[in-house]
């Protein structure tokens, strides 16, 4: 079960999640959400991109007084760099199969299509360790990736206990990645252990691909990051 996870993982093209990543950085007192490839040197013919406007659905924000602020009308321009915690989400996009390529469209509207899925994509970005329990709200096709201890309070070498839910349900089976590097799988509980193997930025994203039940497309892949910096 474990490898067919991650045979799952690398050979999907949905691996749009697995090669590339959210990440938040920091520029002025703003923080911009890119995706790509956050590691200087990683693809230097692929750098991270600004995410557009058009790709968000949500944003969640942690003040630094605690306050829950919901953003109505997301934006790229960025957020405060003070905020404790963001928890976004990109609109949900159809990728399909074919002959001559991946396309961002639909089976429906394509010609000969080889597979299908749909994609959901998030990342919670803890900003201190005011907010580093932060539970977002989250419907369950959009899991979330829960620290299960303060990771502000880990070092460098040292393992950190991660938990993915959707809703309030642990997803066992999902491929989980630290930096683009697969890790392992969730358990039973949603469970699993990380080992932080350097400074600053952190970027643990799991991947849980099913059936697609409503057979729209024949696959939905859930992509969800946490991102955190370690000292």
């Amino acid at each position: 079960m474990r490898s067919f996870a991650l045979l799952i993982l690398i050979l999907l093209p949905a691996a749009p999640a697995a090669g590339h990543e959210l990440f938040l950085q920091c520029q002025g007192e703003r923080l911009l959400l890119f995706h790509g490839h956050p590691d200087p040197g990683s693809e230097p013919d692929e750098p991270g991109q600004m995410c557009p406007d058009s790709a968000l659905e949500s944003v969640t924000a942690v003040t630094s007084r605690g306050a829950h602020v919901s953003t109505a009308d997301p934006t790229t321009n960025g957020w405060p760099a003070k905020e404790s915690a963001l928890w976004i989400t990109l609109r949900p996009e159809d990728w399909t199969h074919t002959r001559q390529g991946t396309v961002n469209a639909p089976p429906d509207s394509v010609a000969g299509p080889l597979g299908s899925w749909t994609s959901y994509e998030s990342i919670l970005w803890l900003g201190d360790a005011s907010a580093w329990n932060f539970v977002p709200e989250c419907e369950p096709a959009r899991p979330r990736l829960l620290p299960t201890e303060n990771p502000f309070e880990q070092r460098v070498g040292a393992k950190l206990t991660v938990r993915l839910t959707g809703g309030d349900v642990p997803i066992a089976g999902a491929v989980v990645t630290y930096h683009g590097k697969a890790r392992g799988i969730t358990d039973s509980d949603g469970r699993i252990n990380i080992r932080l193997k350097r400074a600053g930025m952190q970027l643990l994203t799991a991947t849980w691909v099913r059936s697609d039940p409503s057979g729209h497309c024949d696959e939905i892949v859930a992509t969800t990051t946490l991102q955190f910096n370690l000292e």
